[in-house]
């Protein structure tokens, strides 16, 4: 599973997470830190990247032009990048599962 961290998470986030998540990459890497939702939609689902932000507008079934991609939200508030790690880190095996089954939108807290 490759993931696409929105422009509100740390870039320092991928390499920490590339272990676990090859292939991840940030929005900054493509130049697309002003990106909308929809174009980071289309990005996502071009380039078969699941993504993940601290923004709840991809919770909105309305923002989803269809699957793929899938959509990570993490509700950290306003966290420190080790907070949103520590979140993820505790949730690999609900990440790794999600990454196979029919949901579209994983929520962590």
């Amino acid at each position: 599973m490759r993931l696409l961290l929105d422009q509100n998470l740390s870039w320092r986030l991928v390499p920490r997470w590339e272990d676990s998540f090859l292939g991840s990459a940030h929005v900054r890497d493509f130049g697309m830190t002003a990106a909308g939702d929809e174009e980071l939609w289309a990005f996502a689902r071009e380039h078969d990247f699941v993504i993940v932000s601290k923004d709840g507008d991809f919770d909105d079934e309305r923002v989803f032009r269809g699957p793929p991609p899938k959509v990570i939200h993490l509700v950290v508030g306003n966290a420190s990048s080790s907070d949103g790690d520590d979140v993820v880190r505790a949730r690999l095996g609900a990440i790794k599962r999600f990454e196979t089954d029919d949901h579209r939108l994983l929520i962590l807290e």
